[in-house]
């Protein structure tokens, strides 16, 4: 402990923190795992008519409120789907401001046809993470573009968005913590883990990995043996990435990412702290 004794540390501790350990059973380890917790922002979604959601309010699906002359993104032939838009103002009390803007627009597109898994360099063209502040800009509401409606999987109802902090802790993988009580915690609940920051909700193994791979351009696949020179430069690049947004398989907005999937929305500290959302890599996981 330091300089600090058990209680000393218990009294730093975030109140919240510590009543949600006791909810799950986990409080005999409140100071092992407060240093590591980190607060994500839930999203709770609720299938709604579009008309009844405001221009720039956050949501899920339907059409992006955007800028007049917006050009939408593109995977060579393809046109990317929308996602999501993120109304940064909405949330700027559930954050510190340290990693997100506080003001601001989030805008999340994937390429819905292909559906790249974000394993290898290639994929880079199949998502867009787009940030504008729009403090200054009238937004519309803009129609989807006349090829667009008729790609497959490229269209979704709309799902108003209500936001809630709730306490992330580590996968298994990232912190090897083998308790029951710690396992159910982090367990997925599947169509409920949408959310902005926190840890990823693995499905396939530590997602961090696979943006180490890819970043440091490293020739691997499924089953091929990585040799300990690369292990290591993979190891330390894992540990710069984090978790911007994770999307869910969401029933109410028609979304289905392969057997229900996630959506990985990766992006290294540094980068997210200097807004450089092109930076963003993308990993697709499911069962």
């Amino acid at each position: 402990m330091g300089l600090f004794g058990k209680k000393d540390v218990l009294e730093l501790i975030d109140e919240s923190f510590k009543k949600e350990m006791r909810r799950v059973g986990l409080e005999k380890y409140t100071a092992k795992l407060f240093p590591i917790a980190k607060q994500a922002i839930y999203l709770d979604l609720v299938k709604i008519n579009e008309e009844n959601i405001p221009i720039g309010a956050s949501k899920i699906g339907g059409h992006p409120d955007i800028f007049l002359g917006f050009h939408w993104p593109s995977n060579g032939d393809v046109l990317l789907a929308f996602l999501a838009q993120i109304n940064l103002k909405e949330i700027s009390n559930l954050h510190d401001g340290s990693l997100l803007p506080r003001t601001g627009h989030l805008y999340f597109f994937y390429d819905c046809v292909n559906m790249p898994e974000g394993n290898i360099h290639s994929d880079k063209n199949g998502f867009r993470v787009l940030y504008y502040d729009t403090s200054e800009q009238p937004l519309i509401r803009i129609d989807y573009p006349e090829k667009l409606k008729h790609q497959r999987n490229s269209i979704f109802p709309t799902c108003q968005v209500s936001f809630r902090n709730k306490w992330s802790l580590p996968s298994y993988e990232e912190r090897k913590f083998n308790n029951d009580n710690y396992l159910n915690y982090i367990a997925l609940e599947n169509g409920k883990e949408t959310y902005l920051l926190g840890y990823c909700k693995n499905i396939q193994g530590d997602v961090r990995e696979t943006c180490a791979i890819v970043n440091l351009n490293i020739n691997h696949y499924e089953g091929e043996k990585i040799v300990r020179t690369d292990l290591k430069r993979i190891n330390k690049d894992k540990e710069e990435w984090i978790l911007l947004f994770q999307l869910d398989s969401v029933e109410e907005c028609k979304m289905m990412w392969c057997d229900m999937g996630m959506l990985y929305f990766m992006i290294k500290e540094e980068d997210l702290r200097n807004k450089r959302f092109d930076k963003t890599w993308l990993v697709l996981q499911c069962y």
